[in-house]
């Protein structure tokens, strides 16, 4: 008990310590409620967008580095119809070339950010997390800072999922070295 007193200075000092449930860390492979599989991300700085001389950059795109400071998971997998059905019913992912692209197994397709972000919130709702979004007039919106919902991976988390090999160096796309 601290009781301050006029003409009479007084200092702290406190430190204070991180409580965790579980003093092993996060856990690497979670899965949300709806079977969905998440693996953590432990990033590291990496080189992303494209070289002034590379096939198929875009006037827009530049290379510089990025330092992703913080852990986060990403889906193993595509979401597929089935589990995004399973938050909207009446989702129609289309068909392509007269075939059908809304196969349970199938990645979602045909859907807008908007709609991805209020499947996070949905997903979140069932696992009993905080929502990663907040409807603010039409839109939907990150609340920040970050909570521990389910939400999309911004651009630059994505962009090191997709070229981080399993050898642990980049690639220049996802699926190899050449265009």
């Amino acid at each position: 008990r601290i009781t301050p007193r006029p003409g009479f200075p007084q200092e702290l000092q406190i430190a204070l310590k991180k409580q965790s449930a579980d003093a092993s860390g996060p856990q690497a492979v979670i899965k949300a409620k709806n079977g969905y599989v998440l693996k953590l991300i432990r990033p590291q700085t990496f080189t992303m967008g494209a070289s002034r001389r590379e096939q198929g950059r875009r006037s827009n795109e530049t290379l510089r580095k990025v330092k992703l400071l913080r852990p986060f998971y990403m889906g193993v997998n595509e979401v597929t119809n089935k589990e995004f059905k399973a938050f909207l019913a009446s989702h129609n992912s289309g068909s392509l070339k007269g075939e059908s692209l809304n196969r349970d197994n199938q990645p979602v397709v045909q859907i807008t950010w908007q709609q991805a972000a209020m499947f996070c919130n949905w997903l979140s709702a069932k696992d009993s997390l905080p929502p990663a979004y907040a409807k603010k007039g039409h839109k939907m919106v990150i609340i920040k800072p970050f909570t521990i919902g389910y939400r999309l991976p911004t651009e630059a988390e994505w962009e090191y999922c997709a070229r981080r090999s399993t050898q642990k160096n980049f690639l220049k796309y996802s699926w190899g070295d050449t265009f």
